[in-house]
Parts: C-alpha cells; sequence; structure tokens
C-alpha cells in the first residue's frame, strides 16, 4: 500500500469516528435510557425497563449508526481498491477496511468509554430514578467490548476484501 492509500484510510478512519461518534454521544446525551442495558445492574433493577415503543424508536435510531459500522471500512477498501489499475489484493483490502475500523474502536473505547464516560462521568448520564445509586465503570467491560469490536471488526474487513476481490 501506497502513502496515498494511508492517508486514504487515515482521512475515512477520521470521518468514521467523527460520525459514529458523535451519533452516539448525540443519542446517550439526548436519550440515555437507551443504552439501559449497558447500565450496572443496581441500575437497571432501579429503573423501569425500556417499554416496547422505546425498544422499537431505540432499533431505528440505532440504524444510522449500524450502517455507519458497515459503510466506512468498505469506502476505505474501496478507496484503496480505486488507487490501483487493476484493484487491490485481498491483503490490501482487508488492511483498509480494518484499519479504519479499528480507528473508531479504538476512539469508542478510548475517548467515548473511558473518558468521556469513565474520567468525565457527565450528570446527565444518570438515569432519572437511579440518582442514589452511585455511578461506577468497569474498565474490564470496556476492554472485553474493544476486543468484542476487534473480533467483529476483522469479520467485516474479511468480508469486504472477500467481496472486492471477487468483483475485481
Amino acid at each position: 500500500m501506497t502513502q496515498a492509500d494511508w492517508l486514504h484510510i487515515g482521512k475515512i478512519g477520521g470521518l468514521f469516528c467523527l460520525a459514529a461518534g458523535g451519533w452516539l454521544m448525540f443519542l446517550l446525551r439526548l436519550w440515555p435510557r437507551i443504552f439501559l442495558r449497558h447500565f450496572p445492574e443496581d441500575v437497571r433493577a432501579t429503573v423501569p425497563p425500556l417499554s416496547a415503543r422505546e425498544r422499537r424508536l431505540g432499533m431505528l435510531v440505532a440504524l444510522p449508526f449500524f450502517v455507519m459500522l458497515l459503510a466506512f471500512p468498505v469506502w476505505a477498501a474501496v478507496g484503496v481498491a480505486a488507487n490501483h489499475a487493476g484493484g487491490a489484493s485481498f491483503v490490501d483490502s482487508f488492511l483498509a477496511a480494518f484499519a479504519a475500523w479499528m480507528m473508531f474502536n479504538l476512539f469508542d473505547w478510548w475517548v467515548l468509554d473511558e473518558f468521556c464516560i469513565g474520567v468525565l462521568r457527565p450528570r446527565w448520564l444518570v438515569l432519572r430514578g437511579a440518582e442514589h445509586i452511585p455511578m461506577r465503570f468497569d474498565h474490564r467491560e470496556h476492554a472485553v467490548g474493544f476486543l468484542k469490536g476487534t473480533i467483529g471488526g476483522s469479520v467485516i474487513a474479511a468480508v469486504t476484501a472477500g467481496v472486492l476481490l471477487f468483483i475485481k
């Protein structure tokens, strides 16, 4: 891969962080209950469960995020393939998609999880009805989430590279 390829991947990864990270923070600030399943057990036991309407709305507002999870790695790989006559190799396409994915995965873990939630601990994250419960942050849970994201990103990158190789 060339320097231009890595610059392309960096731009796409940066946009991925801004778009998907911004969407998550917007949703978390606007409607923290949508993330109820990510709250500690004592909080989930205290506040009412999501209603059927909230679950349906939650799926609807999560859709743009899931589209971004697929679109940005594909965009990175397609851009690298377009920079090379005859397309890119499987490895180059995989690396492009995986690198863009990992930029967001690291951003999600370090910036959104560890810093914004773990360090800053904004008051608006406290759910109504759970104000009396101390806000806890489990670093291990978020590190495991990062590892799961790495595995998911590997699968998405491999499928993307395979499809691009097939249509080449």
